[in-house]
């Protein structure tokens, strides 16, 4: 993990406001399909029943946060491929689905997505949750998460995915216990 030249502090402690995770979400996404506001941070900061993990810098500066909540929330909404693609035998409500992994610009590639999503699968098993889903964007975005999420069930190429012009991988990956009969390369 390559946090050099920085002291980030990764936690579960929520934002005291909306204002720095507007800003992230500004700088990674103005003008794109997938920007989120305020009125969708809203559950992704503060609802108890989602997975929350936060980089901070010294002062509780944010940084970086990692949320999402059960899979089988996106069942009805048009997520490609969170229905069809599921392995034999999986739950999707013992499933979390990362809705959103992102950092401020200035610390992209330097190992804070890595961390986001390593804390985000340990307080996912504390929650009971045996799967992580998500969409992961080609290049680095993708890269960490085959690196962090082991156990890979699903690693499928979506092509313009949320008509952004951009290519996102759908992962499935096994979280602390897994399901019987579920392997890695099963499907």
């Amino acid at each position: 993990m390559r946090q050099e030249n920085f002291n980030v502090l990764i936690s579960t402690r929520r934002p005291r406001s909306l204002d720095e995770m507007v800003g992230i979400e500004e700088a990674n996404f103005a003008g794109s399909p997938l920007f989120q506001g305020r009125d969708q941070l809203v559950p992704l900061a503060f609802n108890p029943k989602y997975v929350f993990a936060a980089a901070y810098l010294p002062g509780w500066k944010l940084v970086g946060y990692c949320s999402g909540t059960a899979l089988e929330k996106y069942l009805d909404e048009e997520l490609p491929l969170v229905a069809e693609t599921s392995p034999k035998g999986f739950s999707h409500s013992a499933s979390v689905y990362v809705e959103s992994i992102e950092c401020s610009p200035e610390f992209h590639n330097r190992g804070v997505g890595t961390s986001l999503l390593n804390r985000f699968a340990t307080e996912a098993t504390k929650m009971g949750f045996t799967h992580i889903a998500g969409h992961f964007r080609e290049g680095a975005s993708h890269r960490v998460a085959v690196k962090v999420l082991k156990g890979i069930l699903v690693d499928i190429p979506v092509i313009n995915y949320g008509d952004t012009g951009e290519k996102y991988h759908y992962l499935i990956a096994t979280i602390g216990k897994p399901l019987p009969g579920l392997a890695p390369g099963t499907s």
